[in-house]
């Protein structure tokens, strides 16, 4: 049986727990089988083998090959079981994948909805949704300057009024708890 060399891992489990379990499991004994070149470097006996150069990308996946000693029962079950390994591993990277996708987007959303239910506050400060901490500071202390009403007063009621939602969407976009929760969201 040839598996992709880089599944071999997947098959063999750490510490080869996983190519005993499969063994058990089907009564067949598996045995990685190695290429002349590797044996000849493992003893260190035989010609000096040439320099291989990088294989070219159009050369395919390099694969590694399984013997499998039993019946044909045994054989197929440890066919299926190696298959199964091979492709849990796939399945579960697809899942951690998915699912850093959607906590990715979950946060993106709350991200989007802090924003939207603040953009009145951004707007009576004159700034673009999401702007920082200190770009909110220095829009409220100019528009406060330009809106007291102590320097408005020919037109003291709309300087008040002003003032007051200033005031009132500086007071909410600097709130400590939700101010914590957008940090989380900015550095998501």
């Amino acid at each position: 049986m040839e598996i992709p060399s880089n599944k071999v891992k997947l098959v063999v489990g750490p510490g080869g727990e996983k190519i005993k379990w499969i063994q058990r499991k089907s009564k067949c004994r598996v045995q990685h089988a190695k290429d002349e070149a590797e044996l000849e470097r493992g003893f260190g006996t035989g010609p000096a083998l040439p320099i291989r150069l990088p294989t070219a990308p159009d050369a395919g996946p390099k694969t590694t090959k399984l013997l499998l000693f039993g019946n044909s029962d045994a054989v197929e079950a440890a066919r299926a079981l190696i298959l199964e390994a091979i492709d849990n591993r796939e399945q579960k990277q697809k899942q951690r994948q998915r699912e850093y996708d959607r906590k990715r987007e979950d946060k993106r959303a709350q991200r989007q909805l802090y924003h939207m239910r603040h953009a009145l506050d951004y707007e009576a400060l004159e700034l673009p949704l999401g702007a920082s901490k200190a770009e909110i500071k220095a829009a409220y202390r100019k528009l406060a300057l330009k809106w007291h009403p102590d320097k408005n007063m020919d037109r003291r009621e709309e300087a008040e009024k002003k003032f007051q939602d200033i005031s009132k969407a500086y007071e909410s976009l600097m709130s400590t708890d939700e101010d914590t929760k957008i940090e989380q969201l900015a550095h998501a």
